[in-house]
């Protein structure tokens, strides 16, 4: 590896009085550390800091304040910029003194200073005489008080004054129609959501967004997208177990995590469930890292969960912290919608375009912002919560016998009162209905009632025989053929659109291929945030 110049030659006199002219103008460089430079304790050991004996001590301290930190607690911390095995920037991570002490003191040197009789032979020597230098009081990841060491060093992109709607459209339009299936309301949500991270860096929105869906659909393009634009401060692949895990060391400083590959939420223990509900909320964690001791963490994490499972997570009934969102996969495997998708990624000033849309979004909160209800999350929520087929299998013969609308639903209530639970709401209630069961309607005339009849059970044969709890009225004898009649006419009422217009709207999503692909007649929907 090629060496680094030296510096020019200077006398011994030359440099001392340079030196303290430096620390008498000079106490601290505040939040020197950039992480956006390449220059860690690596090419530290390849600098020749010593001419003729003489440790050229300003360089020194300079290039110390561009990696290292000193917190004056107790027990001591430093803070170190290294590099992130996640993602292509540096990032700060803490350190222990004995650890710092051991990396320094194998960059070495040997330097005698006659008139301050001062000898340094290793760089961890030269910072223990200067740590005034880099000294903070405390640390925080964000903070603009000079006193306290920010973690934060800002984003890898910068914001304009301006974003250009051109540049950023694929990847707006990708997630709402997409990502949020052209559900409005949730994508007004998604894009707050992200907004108040980029915008209140270190702050949690207590809430998580879970993704399910065919594979290929596009879910990790676009989190691919917001990770790169928030650098070492979000992790774009992590597994539930190096977060909810033993060993949790990947949940520090990181903004935005990435979990992928959710299995079924069978699969979760309880104190796994736990765990992910306490990190989606909670300010504070406890960190354990492998043969460390543990320790109490700021906890600044928000999660997007991604699984082409059905039912990865458990959700509650009264859950207030998920946004479900069922990706639409109509884009599967369609390489040059991708193909355009990518390529606008790819564009100049791509990045520095959608971080500027995302500061201009105004939110303060998401507390005051509701969860859109999804049906993806009521499909979760009705599975995970295993109540509602305890109450269809009390009533399991009056089911398969057939049971009246109003009787089951007179059923139903009586058995939550009893059994301490909270009714479902009625859209809750039908949808969870036609999960178990089918309704027909039968009888004539007057006597025309809808019954539920459970699935996947022999014919039903309708009697009298009730439930002991709220007997069912007497129902009328089922007519199929007159029912079979029925259907047939309806189904020629209602005919279906012809595919010729669905091809020909597919087209014309790509008419401006590659950076402007998609359809104009969506911009206003995108944009209703201005």
């Amino acid at each position: 590896m090629k060496r680094l110049p030296e510096y020019p030659e200077q006398t011994a006199d030359e440099i001392y009085d340079e030196i303290q002219q430096f620390k008498n103008t000079f106490y601290r460089q505040i939040n020197k550390i950039d992480i956006y430079d390449d220059f860690t304790s690596t090419e530290m050991r390849l600098k020749n800091y010593v001419k003729d004996g003489t440790l050229n001590d300003i360089e020194l301290l300079k290039d110390v304040q561009r990696i290292l930190a000193y917190i004056d607690i107790s027990p001591p911390k430093y803070m170190i910029k290294e590099p992130d095995s996640n993602v292509k920037y540096n990032c700060i991570v803490e350190i222990s003194q004995s650890d710092c002490q051991k990396k320094f003191s194998t960059i070495k040197f040997n330097s005698t200073d006659k008139k301050r009789k001062i000898e340094y032979k290793n760089v961890w020597n030269f910072i223990q005489d200067n740590l005034k230098y880099i000294t903070y009081k405390q640390f925080q990841f964000y903070t603009t008080n000079p006193q306290i060491f920010s973690i934060f060093r800002g984003f890898p992109y910068k914001q304009l004054p301006m974003f250009d709607f051109n540049i950023i459209k694929n990847f707006l339009w990708h997630t709402k129609f997409i990502i949020c299936n052209g559900d409005n309301e949730c994508y007004d949500y998604v894009v707050k959501w992200l907004a108040f991270i980029f915008r209140y860096p270190g702050k949690k929105t207590q809430t998580a967004i879970l993704l399910t869906g065919t594979q290929g659909a596009g879910k990790t393009a676009w989190t691919n997208a917001i990770c790169n634009l928030l650098g070492c401060y979000a992790n774009p692949n992590a597994r539930l177990s190096n977060i909810f895990g033993s060993f949790n060391l990947g949940i520090v400083n990181k903004m935005l995590i990435i979990i992928n590959e959710v299995g079924t939420h069978t699969e979760l223990t309880n104190d796994q469930n736990n765990k992910i509900k306490t990190e989606i909320t909670e300010g504070e964690t406890d960190i354990n890292p492998k043969h460390q001791n543990s320790y109490s963490s700021k906890n600044i994490a928000n999660f997007i969960f991604v699984s082409n499972e059905s039912e990865p997570l458990k959700i509650e009934i009264d859950d207030r912290r998920f946004l479900v969102l069922e990706v639409n996969g109509e884009k599967k495997d369609n390489i040059e919608y991708f193909k355009a998708l990518y390529g606008s990624y790819a564009a100049k000033g791509f990045y520095e375009n959608l971080l500027t849309f995302f500061l201009q979004i105004k939110v303060d909160t998401m507390l005051d912002i509701k969860i859109p209800h999804t049906e993806a999350k009521e499909d979760i929520q009705l599975e995970c919560s295993g109540y509602f087929s305890e109450f269809i299998e009390t009533q399991k013969v009056n089911f398969i016998q057939g049971i009246s609308v109003n009787d089951a639903q007179q059923l139903y209530n009586q058995w939550t009162t009893k059994n301490h639970v909270r009714p479902l709401t009625p859209n809750e209630y039908n949808r969870n209905m036609n999960r178990f069961c089918n309704k027909k309607r039968i009888g004539t005339g007057a006597n025309r009632v809808y019954i539920w009849f459970l699935k996947n059970t022999n014919k039903p044969k309708i009697t009298e025989e009730v439930h002991d709890e709220a007997p069912p009225k007497e129902v009328p004898e089922v007519h199929e053929e007159e029912e079979e009649e029925k259907e047939e006419v309806q189904k020629e009422e209602v005919p279906e659109a012809p595919e010729e217009e669905e091809e020909e709207e597919e087209k014309g999503f790509f008419e401006q291929f590659p950076l402007k692909s998609f359809d104009d007649n969506d911009d206003d929907d995108i944009l209703s945030f201005f």
